[in-house]
């Protein structure tokens, strides 16, 4: 059996948005158009939120379960 970081399908969820952000920023390119500061950063987190281009905190945790969670407490 291949394991999945070889596999030519990707059998994951990130793996198949990190392709998918790949070849959005590289059409991109080829079509001249400019492209932002991290863009492969932010075409990998749109593909993962279905097209929301806003990153928010609870997003980059289900990449990075060690980002830290901050609490508001509310001011009495």
């Amino acid at each position: 059996m291949i394991p999945n970081h070889h596999a030519v399908v990707p059998v994951n969820l990130y793996q198949q948005a990190v392709i998918h952000a790949m070849v959005l920023v590289e059409q991109k390119k080829e079509q001249g158009k400019i492209v932002a500061q991290f863009p492969f950063a932010k075409a990998f987190f749109r593909v993962l939120n279905e097209g929301r281009s806003q990153i928010k905190a609870n997003d980059i945790r289900l990449i990075a379960s060690n980002y830290p969670v901050c609490r508001k407490t509310a001011a009495f």
